[in-house]
């Protein structure tokens, strides 16, 4: 579990490091912002994605068969979006030739540190909500329909004295 965190901070500061290293190199502003959003997409799919695989580990673990991987699939998607978005961008608008071959080693750092920020998220927040309940809507909303089941069946044991 602290091995997860440790692990997911050390993928975290590589991956800030290599975006500040992108974001100094590029000089028009709206390459600026798809970097900023290949930095803060896979942040936010990365704290997702691990609430969901830890709400689905603990209602499998409780005997639920139910299971939120449409909703990864989702945010992987979200993720690759941005990714896509952010390698289009830095090529359809740069500037010259010249600048496209000079520079297309250093659109794959983009791709790095997008990488790096996805997984270090994810293994900080797996890590992180290792000990805790139901952390997604999707996992509270799933404990809430096992409690209003049990509690119907309870009602209708208290009712029906054979049942």
């Amino acid at each position: 579990m602290k091995a997860k965190i440790i692990g997911g901070l050390a993928l975290i500061l590589l991956s800030l490091f290599l975006f500040v290293l992108d974001f100094s190199r590029i000089g028009a502003i709206i390459l600026q912002l798809f970097a900023i959003l290949n930095i803060l997409s896979p942040f936010l799919s990365g704290k997702k994605i691990a609430g969901y695989v830890h709400d689905f580990q603990i209602a499998r673990r409780e005997g639920r068969r139910t299971s939120p991987m449409v909703l990864v699939y989702l945010w992987l998607f979200v993720w690759l979006v941005f990714l896509m978005l952010y390698i289009i961008s830095t090529i359809m608008l740069s500037y010259a030739i010249k600048y496209i071959i000079a520079s297309a080693r250093a659109d794959y750092m983009g791709i790095f540190y997008s990488l790096f920020m996805l997984i270090g998220t994810y293994l900080f927040f797996l890590g992180r909500h290792a000990n805790s309940g139901m952390v997604t809507r999707w996992g509270r909303m799933v404990e809430i329909t096992e409690n209003l089941g049990k509690s119907h069946i309870e009602r209708v044991k208290r009712r029906i004295p054979r049942f």
